[in-house]
């Protein structure tokens, strides 16, 4: 069982909201400007999926982690329980 899933959603929100919160002010200074287009629409996409991409790196790092310590933790329990 993963532990701290929801800490870990709440932690990365701000950071996804800031990649769309982004993306969408430049679009909206590029059209200002007559500067939009599909060429640089693509652009910022591409770049916003980069940015998501590390932080779902991230998030699932820190689930793995999650995953991790907790095996590690029955582990040891397990070999305590035998010896005992």
């Amino acid at each position: 069982m993963i532990k701290n899933t929801n800490e870990i959603l709440l932690k990365n929100i701000p950071e996804a909201e800031e990649i769309l919160r982004k993306v969408m002010e430049e679009m909206i200074r590029q059209e200002k400007e007559g500067k939009i287009a599909i060429n640089t629409v693509e652009q910022l996409i591409g770049e916003a999926i980069s940015k998501f991409t590390n932080v779902i790196l991230g998030m699932s790092g820190e689930l793995l982690s999650n995953i991790e310590v907790e095996k590690k933790i029955d582990i040891v329990t397990d070999a305590v329980r035998r010896w005992l």
